[in-house]
């Protein structure tokens, strides 16, 4: 039989460290500002279509709605998950 060895690594968590919050924190509000940013533009849409296409307004900003947040939705996720990567390395 042989011995296995197991080699201990301390890990020092400094929990009064304001650092990585705040740079969160800073991300948290970019987000929310490109949110902003991006109702503006979905509502803009919505009014272009309905003026276009002679469409409620009521129809297409569901419409443009369904389509643009679920594109936002991803880009956040994709942010976020870059973003972590590079914390990462």
């Amino acid at each position: 039989m042989t011995a296995s060895t197991y080699v201990v690594r301390e890990r020092v968590v400094d929990f009064t460290a304001s650092g990585p919050t705040a740079a969160a924190r800073r991300r948290l509000w970019l987000a929310l500002g490109w949110l902003a940013g991006w109702t503006a533009f979905v509502v803009a849409m919505a009014a272009v279509v309905s003026a276009q296409k002679a469409i409620p307004f009521r129809y297409t900003i569901t419409s443009e709605a369904v389509n643009y947040y679920t594109l936002a939705a991803l880009s956040l996720i994709l942010w976020f998950a870059s973003a972590r990567m590079g914390d990462l390395g």
